[in-house]
């Protein structure tokens, strides 16, 4: 499920939330979806809930401040670390990881 931040929001007040007592309104919608989503994992497909959550944001204090909201071990998604080979190309030369993460990105911004 695709979840649309509001208009007024952006990197900078995303830096901020963490900072904040309260989340906001769209943040609690958020988390409520995300626990209604594991409640019915559990009770209604009898699965077990996620071991941790993997954020691909790369601000610390929002992966602790997610994990905190849904007590649920949260770290930081590394597509690096979990994809540790190298992609071979014909003449036997190397294209590295960090070229094939770029190249995937173009391509699914450009509808591929």
């Amino acid at each position: 499920r695709q979840f649309a931040l509001p208009d007024d929001v952006t990197a900078n007040t995303l830096k901020e939330i963490p900072t904040l007592t309260t989340p906001p309104a769209w943040l609690q919608t958020l988390i409520a979806d995300i626990q209604r989503s594991f409640a019915f994992c559990k009770n209604q497909q009898n699965r077990e809930l996620p071991a941790k959550l993997l954020l691909s944001v790369e601000w610390p204090a929002w992966i602790n401040y997610l994990g905190t909201l849904l007590n649920l071990p949260t770290e930081q998604l590394r597509l690096e670390k979990k994809l540790q080979f190298e992609f071979m190309m014909p003449d036997d030369e190397y294209l590295s990881l960090d070229y094939l993460l770029a190249i995937g990105g173009a391509l699914r911004n450009a509808g591929h």
